[in-house]
């Protein structure tokens, strides 16, 4: 699941990972990832949308599991970031450390040498033009796909300008659907009164045209 709207390159053959299966896409550099902690912040990096900076300063202590929280500063801001997690990342942070940094490594490698990392990795793959901050334009662009409300997208990616934001999205291709459709759905919701409550509606009508 590396991009669901970015080209790239893979093995000399050009192709839009937009027409694959997500999950195929997230396997071409997460499944040959050797290293566990690498993987784990690739994979964070793609589900959570953070800098790479700030997903490699998480802690344990930022995660609240029963409600399935993240929080913690963004280091560039300095505002807070408060973010539900789903599934997927709930059972990325169980393979991490439970108290700490989660990355001791990452966190203490200049963010330049994780994107050479990174880099090497894509290019061992026949992977080109991606970079970690591609992970950020990514996130944009399915949120705005998936329909996930712009005011969220905006803070999940610590944006506070709707033009920033809109700039990170602008690859995103959204079909409208038939406003039939929802006009179908929405009469679909009400629900006919039982005879009972009819009956009584017409005795009371009855009562006061009287």
């Amino acid at each position: 699941m590396l991009l669901d709207i970015l080209r790239c390159r893979v093995a000399g053959r050009e192709f839009c990972p937009a027409v694959r299966p997500l999950q195929a896409n997230f396997s071409v550099v997460f499944s040959s990832e050797k290293n566990p902690e690498r993987r784990a912040f690739y994979e964070l990096c793609w589900h959570l949308g953070g800098s790479q900076t700030d997903i490699a300063s998480l802690h344990a202590e930022d995660i609240d599991g029963r409600d399935r929280t993240l929080a913690y500063t963004r280091r560039k801001s300095r505002s807070p970031a408060l973010q539900r997690f789903g599934e997927s990342v709930e059972r990325i942070l169980k393979e991490l450390p439970q108290q700490g940094p989660l990355f001791p490594r990452l966190r203490t490698v200049r963010s330049s040498d994780r994107a050479t990392e990174f880099g090497q990795r894509c290019e061992a793959l026949g992977i080109e033009g991606v970079t970690l901050h591609s992970y950020r334009y990514a996130w944009a662009e399915r949120a705005r796909t998936a329909g996930y409300p712009e005011r969220f997208a905006q803070e999940a990616l610590g944006h506070n300008s709707r033009a920033v934001h809109q700039a990170y999205a602008k690859k995103a291709k959204v079909i409208i659907p038939p406003l039939e459709d929802y006009e179908r759905t929405a009469s679909s919701k009400i629900l006919p009164l039982p005879p009972q409550v009819n009956d009584n509606l017409a005795v009371r009508q009855h009562s006061t045209q009287a």
